[in-house]
């Protein structure tokens, strides 16, 4: 699922003083990038994390005991 907060993946092998600028740059200057981070970001805090991982265990590896 594409998020669209941050550009399109550079394989680690393909990171070079190249193809990485111009993917800063487009970090730090896409607004609509930011928004959705931003927004990204305040949902991601305001979800419970531990129950979230309990109900992921419970469903995918059934209750124990």
């Amino acid at each position: 699922m594409r998020l669209g907060v941050s550009p399109a993946l550079i394989p680690y092998k393909n990171v070079t003083e190249e193809t990485l600028p111009p993917a800063i740059k487009v970090v730090l200057s896409d607004e609509v990038m930011r928004l959705k981070a931003q927004d990204l970001g305040e949902k991601s805090r305001n979800e419970d994390d531990v129950a979230n991982a309990v109900a992921a265990f419970h469903r995918y590896l059934g209750p124990i005991g």
